[in-house]
């Protein structure tokens, strides 16, 4: 049946439909990679006078991190200096978010995949991870991910047409990050931007993004911020081996400011931002939010600071640790 709407009447809804956004049909879900949105807070922090805070959500990537983009950008090197090819398979230790991302360019790219994970490691994204069609191969139980690192160097270098990628190479990870920072500036259009607060983990995306958004704002200030928790779950927070976490003259070198979060805090704060606002986070980026209000009196009225969420809260959803689920009940 026809409809009996006017012209008038249609256009008129058409004025009540938020403004799309949407990007052109993709031709691969890499088309995807980045661009990812610049959220405001407005009522799951403070309203005062002060620097309006945002998150930039690294969660609404294809591959539910920021690590597609670093992936993308390490496999790019590979395949650009004839290292890899279609047909060759990737090698990865940990069932983490670059697991994941290495696996979702790998079916756009003709590559396979094989993750070396710990026994004992954790399992929060080892169903994700089978579900992209990764194969699994676990590595002796107590080595943790250093073993896991290992195994899956020694079984890559079996094979000619075997390559491991580590995903947390800093130095192969600067384009991905002043991709964010250029993405940053032109989201905010007029209104400057004064901070910038980052997790850490390898310290990549605290030093990058610091030296990329000096260049528009010398006067920026840079933070990064670590959630204090028990070593039993540190794998729940840090997808790297310790070897590979920062040191403090890693974080000197950027003047930047080391931020410690408790970890219950980075959970309520997580909740908080979910109720309030409808913005799932992982605690990382809910911890990354928590230290941009601890920066907030250094940066001037009117102007921006951006948290950075480097995932979305989806992955967390069964992952709260007992004794934090318990206090946060009370």
């Amino acid at each position: 049946m026809a409809s009996s709407m006017s012209s008038e009447a249609r256009a008129g809804i058409s004025d009540l439909l938020p403004r799309s956004t949407a990007r052109p049909v993709a031709d691969s879900v890499l088309d995807l990679i980045g661009a990812t949105p610049l959220i405001e807070l407005s009522r799951a922090v403070p309203h005062d006078e002060g620097a309006t805070i945002f998150v930039k959500h690294e969660g609404y990537n294809p591959g539910g991190s920021l690590r597609d983009r670093t992936l993308l950008e390490i496999l790019n090197c590979a395949s650009g200096s004839g290292l890899l090819k279609a047909g060759d398979e990737i090698v990865l230790a940990g069932a983490n978010n670059s697991a994941i991302s290495a696996a979702l360019i790998a079916h756009s790219r003709g590559y396979r995949v094989r993750v070396f994970h710990p026994r004992d490691g954790d399992r929060r994204l080892l169903k994700l991870l089978m579900e992209t069609g990764a194969r699994l191969s676990r590595s002796p139980r107590g080595e943790g991910l250093e073993g896991a690192r290992e195994a899956a160097v020694a079984y890559a270098s079996e094979g000619a047409d075997r390559i491991f990628i580590d995903g947390t190479r800093r130095e192969a990870t600067v384009g991905a990050f002043r991709a964010i920072a250029r993405e940053l500036i032109q989201a905010l259009g007029d209104t400057r931007l004064g901070g910038v607060v980052t997790s850490v983990s390898t310290g990549a995306a605290f030093r990058h993004l610091a030296q990329a958004l000096r260049e528009h704002n010398p006067e920026i200030e840079v933070a990064g911020v670590m959630i204090e928790a028990p070593e039993e779950r540190r794998a729940l927070y840090d997808d790297v081996a310790p070897d590979q976490r920062p040191t403090t003259d890693d974080l000197k070198e950027v003047r930047g400011e080391l931020i410690q979060i408790a970890e219950i805090e980075a959970w309520r704060m997580r909740g908080q931002i979910a109720r309030r606002e409808g913005v799932l986070l992982g605690p990382k980026g809910a911890a990354a939010v928590l230290g941009a209000l601890q920066i907030r009196h250094a940066v001037p009225p009117g102007q921006a600071i951006v948290a950075l969420s480097i995932d979305g809260g989806q992955r967390y959803l069964s992952a709260t640790p007992t004794e934090i689920a318990e206090a946060l009940a009370h």
